[in-house]
């Protein structure tokens, strides 16, 4: 049911797919096969009104067909009728909405995950930002506005995501601290913050903190950090579960939408009492440190033997493995492992400076930023830098660690004008952390 394709895009379906084909092969007479599936490449199929299966044409296809003109993918998205591809190289591609052919989406770089809605797409970038495009008569490219835009915009007050999803016309993130913000509409509570306001601005829905997050239509749910899940926004086939009655005269479960996180019953982690003869963890950060398993047998009936895995994240977002377990010699089970890889996070303040009107060659204007880490991890900064008519006068930020949370470092920058009229830099911290680079946006006056 959830997923990156929005019930909208069930309304003309169609599915795009990756897709590790072999390359050609002429032996014995045999057509070659078509080259754009020589390698990693993508098919699609089915309805094609907008192009969104990417072949070239507006034909219905019955069976995949491959999408021209791609190749070293990395993610595949579809909702609507858009369908996105995230290549190696961290550019996004678009096709559909009128364009029968992937073209790039301009303005994007070093993107790490994309997700498609309704009639809107997201993309995370390396930085931990994410950016929005399309349709935006709900707020859901989160730009603090209701105009739509073809070209890729930046969510508003959103630099530590770890990860994205997007549903009919709403759209959701998980930060770096774990908490969940949402954005767009929320006629049916799918922004999870207690009402039905539409928000033109991410919120925090309150008291959830989650390692996922999957979109339908106008239904949110998501793996909280104790392995749980929650639901919340429509309910209408019951997506939801059984609401209880609420009085003592209606006594019928009914399927209402909820405004808040509900939770579904689950718990998505899970261990067995296989007789176990090895185990290994997959990929993810997961690894099996100690097990006394291993040739071990187990007693029936209630005997135990244990297998301990470390968990060392190697990003800062959600991990996802698999312990497979063999035993019997022939027979395997397997349990999925859930984490989340952390990073020291930090501010500086203000982001913003703008100095007086000031005479050329002057430098009595002078001010202080500071940075603070907000983390409990020990944040680092790197070389600071300072760009345009400004320059670095104190600074004991540079190459320094702010062991806890709380602790502060300043800088003061100068404001030296050398020629008249309005002058623009930035002072660029680099940080171990989220976000990667702290930036304060410098302006002032030439007179």
């Amino acid at each position: 049911m959830f997923g990156m394709v929005s019930r909208a895009a069930i309304a003309t379906a169609f599915v795009i797919a990756l897709a590790a084909c072999n390359g050609p092969n002429n032996s014995g007479g045999a057509p070659a096969p078509d080259p754009y599936l020589a390698g990693r490449a993508v098919q699609s199929w089915g309805a094609n009104d907008s192009g969104q299966l990417g072949d070239g044409t507006n034909a219905q296809r019955l069976a995949p067909v491959p999408v021209h003109g791609l190749d070293s993918i990395r993610a595949i998205a579809a909702g609507g009728n858009r369908s996105l591809a995230l290549l190696t190289d961290g550019t996004v591609w678009e096709w559909g909405a009128g364009h029968t052919a992937p073209t790039q989406v301009p303005g994007l770089a070093n993107v790490t995950a994309i997700a498609a809605g309704g009639a809107h797409a997201l993309a995370r970038t390396s930085d931990h930002r994410v950016y929005a495009w399309g349709a935006n008569d709900s707020g859901q490219l989160g730009d603090n506005s209701t105009t739509a835009h073809s070209v890729p915009v930046l969510v508003n007050n959103l630099t530590d995501a770890l990860a994205i999803a997007a549903g009919r016309a709403h759209s959701v993130a998980i930060r770096a601290d774990l908490s969940v913000v949402t954005w767009g509409a929320n006629n049916k509570g799918q922004l999870g913050d207690g009402t039905t306001t539409n928000r033109l601005a991410p919120v925090t829905v309150p008291g959830l903190t989650a390692i996922e997050v999957a979109t339908s239509a106008d239904t949110t749910v998501a793996v909280t950090t104790s392995s749980t899940v929650v639901g919340w926004g429509a309910n209408n086939e019951c997506q939801l579960g059984l609401n209880p009655p609420t009085d003592h005269v209606v006594f019928t479960p009914r399927c209402d939408d909820s405004r808040t996180p509900l939770s579904l019953g689950g718990n998505v982690t899970s261990s067995g009492d296989a007789i176990a003869a090895s185990a290994t963890a997959a990929s993810a950060g997961f690894s099996v440190a100690n097990t006394t398993c291993p040739g071990s047998q187990v007693a029936a009936n209630g005997g135990t033997c244990t297998i301990s895995v470390t968990f060392s994240p190697l990003e800062a977002k959600p991990a996802v493995g698999e312990l497979n377990v063999t035993y019997n010699s022939n027979k395997t089970a397997s349990m999925t492992l859930r984490g989340i890889g952390i990073a020291p996070q930090g501010t500086i303040a203000p982001t913003s400076v703008t100095f007086t009107p000031t005479a050329v060659g002057d430098t009595s204007q002078a001010a202080t930023l500071t940075i603070t880490n907000t983390s409990s991890l020990p944040l680092t900064m790197g070389a600071t830098a300072v760009t345009g008519d400004f320059q670095i006068v104190a600074d004991n930020c540079d190459g320094t660690t702010l062991s806890n949370q709380g602790n502060t470092c300043a800088i003061t920058v100068q404001f030296t004008p050398a020629a008249s009229g309005t002058r623009i830099g930035q002072l660029t911290v680099p940080t171990n952390g989220l976000p990667a680079t702290l930036n304060a946006d410098l302006t002032g006056i030439g007179t």
